[in-house]
């Protein structure tokens, strides 16, 4: 019979992961809307902005990932959790005093994407601790069911923010943090998870100790491409979402928080409803064809965007867009987690997230001051131009078309005994 604690174990583990997006849903949308919309600030300054909010969590992502090897996993993500809601509260503050500006938006963003570096690589690697006295399914299944409910969870909080029209942007933050704190509450349910690995805490330790992990994500022939696949591609994207995308929605749909809200609804509905579908499917074996496959639809949405399609046939590129995210980010994840040795995963999978969102920021400031010179659908067009060399690369000269991967249950994955 499978073992009932495992079950409520996972249960609450994926309602803490629930809440958490949730919230984060709403936040992601919150930030754009405060600068674009509510501030009416240009195109450098939503960029540069962006910039700015991304950019610590990739200088301490790999400080998280370590942290998250070295503590006990359940109270640090509580702690963290619970130091996200008072970051939603301080910009709810700012709002009431009515001291709101681009640099109050930055700073409380800044505050989020360092609690951000330490608490998604603790996330990621105690879902690994979590499942693996489960039985009845994959890694992979796992992976993409918890990425199914993050990214719905998103959706949610991307819908509720709709209602900033009817009662302003302060009791949606009073939620937000609400929906943080529940998550917290979530996670005080699990089991301890002690440390996975020991090591001193002087600074020459911990640096070496970030050192390794870096070298054992490069020193995997088959974690490297995806790492240098993460980055590549990442420069291109996250600038288009940021920041083209809301531009495209203010400057030529003349839209509002209801239209911004859709294209993020649209993305993350198309990456939640496909995940739900992969979650059904045990494994793909030529992962890595799987992936080339995803990033030809992305290139694909893409391309319908420099078509000028009306409002809702731009919705739909951007959820055929999210469709092909999905399957890519259920690739390249599952192939990092399984690969990744127990010893290293929170690092590695830190990682993973620094490559996955380090361009970001480049991409973002970069994007604001192109739209600038060369307009919103130029852009999109050099990005499409530059995806499909980037594609025929990889197809060409990474590996990725022959890679295979093996079946890993979780219960054979598990390296580490569950505590009890």
């Amino acid at each position: 019979m499978e073992n009932t604690h495992a079950h409520n174990q996972y249960r609450w583990y994926m309602s803490g992961q629930a809440l958490y997006f949730f919230a984060g849903g709403i936040g992601f949308v919150l930030k754009q809307w405060l600068i674009a919309f509510y501030l009416r600030e240009t195109p450098e300054v939503l960029g540069l902005s962006q910039m700015l909010m991304s950019l610590p969590q990739l200088v301490f992502i790999l400080i998280g990932g370590l942290a998250a090897d070295r503590l006990e996993l359940k109270s640090h993500l509580v702690r963290l959790q619970v130091m996200a809601a008072v970051s939603m509260s301080v910009l709810c503050l700012f709002l009431i005093s009515g001291n709101l500006s681009v640099w109050a938006v930055v700073s409380v963003g800044v505050m989020d994407a360092i609690i951000a570096a330490f608490a998604q690589p603790a996330r990621d690697s105690l879902l690994n601790r979590v499942t693996q006295e489960l039985q009845d399914r994959t890694l992979q299944q796992t992976v993409t069911i918890a990425n199914m409910i993050q990214f719905g969870s998103q959706i949610l909080g991307m819908v509720l923010f709709n209602l900033v029209r009817l009662v302003g942007p302060i009791p949606i933050i009073l939620i937000q943090a609400g929906l943080a704190l529940s998550a917290a509450f979530s996670t005080t349910k699990l089991d301890p998870s002690p440390a996975a690995h020991r090591g001193e805490s002087n600074f020459s330790a911990m640096r070496h100790d970030i050192w390794d992990g870096l070298k054992e994500s490069f020193a995997s022939p088959l974690i490297r491409p995806i790492m240098i696949w993460l980055a590549s591609f990442g420069l291109i994207s996250m600038g288009i979402y940021t920041v083209v995308l809301p531009l495209m929605v203010r400057d030529i749909y003349q839209g509002g928080a209801m239209e911004f809200s859709l294209i993020h609804v649209g993305f993350f509905g198309g990456v939640t409803i496909t995940s739900y579908f992969l979650s059904k499917v045990g494994h793909f074996r030529y992962q890595g064809r799987m992936l080339l496959l995803a990033q030809t639809g992305s290139i694909t949405s893409l391309f319908f965007l420099t078509l000028g399609p009306g409002f809702y046939v731009f919705i739909a590129a951007i959820f055929l867009w999210g469709v092909a995210g999905a399957l890519s980010m259920s690739m390249t994840r599952s192939i990092v987690q399984q690969n990744a040795p127990s010893t290293h995963r929170a690092r590695i999978l830190s990682v993973y997230q620094l490559v996955m969102f380090g361009g970001s920021p480049i991409g973002a400031a970069l994007a604001g001051y192109l739209v600038r010179g060369y307009g919103i659908h130029n852009v999109i067009v050099m990005s499409v131009i530059a995806s499909v060399a980037l594609l025929l690369s990889f197809a060409i000269f990474s590996g990725l078309w022959g890679m295979q991967t093996h079946v890993t249950r979780l219960r054979e994955e598990a390296e580490t005994p569950s505590p009890r």
